[in-house]
């Protein structure tokens, strides 16, 4: 292992989460129900990484995508039948180099964070994207209760709301969010390093006929 290596826990979904996404999960296996409690208890969050093959659930180790992405937990409450209901926001790529499983079946993965992207300005060229987002999100400005909004350093937060209209970066990431695509090309965009690349993915995207747009 090098220096910037560690571990982290992993979660493994069939869903994309993107830097300064929200997820909301309904925990019932004890595994993850300890890792929660181990969150919460550390400050600490997990991976939610794609699957590429095999199940959420399950004694049988699924096969992973190599980059996921941090979460950590913002928001928490038990829902019926024992349930824990949580919301996640979405921090930080990492890429995973190795996977292991604890005697829990819970998943571990060594890797390292991907680089932050730096903040670009949303080219003129793209500004028909930023205004497609305001319609498909209502400029995508879902709040938290005070107590539990997201770090200001956040990716894509500031003030703990979220910054569409002048970042390129998040701009791709809520797009994706709102696109009806297959998960497989969601990954893709997900490992890119250029936000205006992920923009034009996006655009192309969005030439496909074959494409819906939904109003999550």
């Amino acid at each position: 292992m090098t220096a910037d290596t560690m571990t982290l826990p992993l979660f493994p979904l069939h869903t994309v989460l993107f830097p300064g996404g929200v997820l909301k999960l309904r925990i019932f296996e004890e595994r993850y129900l300890n890792l929660i409690r181990q969150c919460g208890r550390d400050h600490t969050g997990f991976v939610v990484v794609l699957i590429r093959k095999g199940r959420e659930v399950g004694d049988t180790l699924p096969v992973l995508h190599d980059v996921g992405t941090l979460a950590t937990i913002v928001d928490f409450d038990h829902l019926p039948e024992g349930l824990l209901g949580i919301t996640a926001q979405g921090q930080r790529r990492f890429r995973i180099h190795a996977v292991r499983s604890r005697p829990d079946g819970l998943l571990l993965g060594s890797g390292e964070f991907l680089s932050m992207d730096p903040w670009q300005a949303i080219p003129d060229s793209f500004v028909i994207l930023k205004d497609l987002l305001e319609v498909l999100a209502g400029t995508s400005r879902e709040s938290f209760p005070k107590k539990n909004r997201p770090d200001n350093d956040a990716p894509g937060m500031q003030n703990g709301q979220e910054i569409i209209s002048q970042d390129a970066a998040s701009l791709a990431w809520r797009l994706c969010e709102h696109l009806l695509v297959p998960n497989p090309e969601k990954q893709a965009v997900l490992e890119m390093h250029d936000p205006l690349a992920r923009l034009e993915q996006v655009g192309r995207w969005l030439e496909s006929p074959q494409l819906d747009l939904t109003h999550n």
